[in-house]
Protein backbone atom coordinates (compact mmCIF):
# COMPACT_ATOMS: atom_id res chain seq x y z
CA UNK A 1 0.00 0.00 0.00
CA UNK A 2 0.53 3.39 -0.53
CA UNK A 3 -0.40 7.07 -0.68
CA UNK A 4 -0.81 9.55 -3.26
CA UNK A 5 -1.18 13.07 -3.81
CA UNK A 6 -3.05 14.28 -6.97
CA UNK A 7 -2.04 17.56 -8.10
CA UNK A 8 -4.55 20.51 -7.75
CA UNK A 9 -5.90 19.06 -4.83
CA UNK A 10 -6.08 20.15 -0.76
CA UNK A 11 -2.64 19.69 0.43
CA UNK A 12 -3.57 17.97 3.26
CA UNK A 13 -5.65 15.28 1.20
CA UNK A 14 -3.80 11.70 0.52
CA UNK A 15 -5.22 9.22 -0.89
CA UNK A 16 -4.73 5.42 -0.05
CA UNK A 17 -3.50 3.30 -3.15
CA UNK A 18 -2.30 0.07 -3.95
CA UNK A 19 1.01 -0.06 -5.69
CA UNK A 20 0.97 -2.59 -8.29
CA UNK A 21 4.06 -2.29 -10.28
CA UNK A 22 7.29 -0.07 -9.64
CA UNK A 23 9.94 0.34 -12.85
CA UNK A 24 12.59 2.93 -13.42
CA UNK A 25 10.51 4.43 -15.30
CA UNK A 26 7.87 4.90 -13.01
CA UNK A 27 4.67 3.20 -11.00
CA UNK A 28 1.61 1.37 -11.34
CA UNK A 29 -1.60 2.38 -9.08
CA UNK A 30 -5.02 1.32 -7.78
CA UNK A 31 -6.85 3.76 -6.41
CA UNK A 32 -10.56 4.79 -5.92
CA UNK A 33 -11.23 7.65 -7.89
CA UNK A 34 -14.29 8.88 -9.22
CA UNK A 35 -13.55 9.27 -13.34
CA UNK A 36 -9.89 7.93 -14.90
CA UNK A 37 -10.35 10.98 -17.44
CA UNK A 38 -10.50 13.36 -14.76
CA UNK A 39 -7.52 11.64 -13.01
CA UNK A 40 -5.85 12.31 -16.45
CA UNK A 41 -6.24 16.25 -15.48
CA UNK A 42 -7.90 16.37 -19.41
CA UNK A 43 -11.62 17.67 -18.28
CA UNK A 44 -10.67 21.32 -16.88
CA UNK A 45 -12.94 23.81 -16.41
CA UNK A 46 -15.50 22.26 -18.21
CA UNK A 47 -13.44 21.51 -21.69
CA UNK A 48 -11.25 18.80 -22.26
CA UNK A 49 -7.56 20.09 -22.91
CA UNK A 50 -5.67 17.29 -24.57
CA UNK A 51 -2.61 19.27 -23.83
CA UNK A 52 -2.94 19.12 -20.52
CA UNK A 53 -0.57 17.19 -17.40
CA UNK A 54 -1.52 16.27 -14.47
CA UNK A 55 1.31 15.16 -11.70
CA UNK A 56 0.71 12.54 -8.56
CA UNK A 57 3.14 12.40 -5.79
CA UNK A 58 2.90 8.85 -4.37
CA UNK A 59 4.53 7.49 -1.33
CA UNK A 60 5.94 4.22 -1.74
CA UNK A 61 5.74 2.30 1.86
CA UNK A 62 8.94 0.51 2.82
CA UNK A 63 8.61 -1.32 6.25
CA UNK A 64 5.91 -0.08 9.07
CA UNK A 65 6.72 3.91 8.65
CA UNK A 66 8.89 4.84 6.14
CA UNK A 67 8.03 6.42 2.83
CA UNK A 68 9.94 7.21 0.31
CA UNK A 69 8.35 9.72 -1.82
CA UNK A 70 7.97 9.64 -6.47
CA UNK A 71 6.29 12.40 -8.49
CA UNK A 72 5.63 11.87 -11.58
CA UNK A 73 2.80 12.31 -14.10
CA UNK A 74 0.00 9.94 -14.97
CA UNK A 75 0.25 9.03 -18.45
CA UNK A 76 -2.55 6.58 -18.44
CA UNK A 77 -5.70 5.75 -16.55
CA UNK A 78 -8.86 3.15 -17.07
CA UNK A 79 -11.66 1.96 -14.78
CA UNK A 80 -10.92 -1.62 -12.88
CA UNK A 81 -13.41 -3.56 -11.33
CA UNK A 82 -15.39 -2.12 -8.27
CA UNK A 83 -15.10 1.80 -8.89
CA UNK A 84 -10.71 1.68 -8.84
CA UNK A 85 -9.40 3.23 -11.30
CA UNK A 86 -5.75 1.46 -12.39
CA UNK A 87 -3.20 4.51 -13.39
CA UNK A 88 0.14 4.69 -14.99
CA UNK A 89 2.64 7.34 -13.28
CA UNK A 90 5.82 8.59 -15.27
CA UNK A 91 8.08 9.33 -13.25
CA UNK A 92 9.24 13.07 -14.09
CA UNK A 93 12.90 14.75 -13.41
CA UNK A 94 14.76 11.43 -13.21
CA UNK A 95 18.55 11.13 -14.56
CA UNK A 96 20.56 8.31 -15.23
CA UNK A 97 21.52 8.33 -11.46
Amino acid sequence: MGRCHIENEPSDLWRECAIIDVSTLGVGIDLWYPDPVELLGLWQDGELRLDARRRITVQLQSGHSVYVPAEGEVRNAGTAADGIVRAGIEFVGVTGD
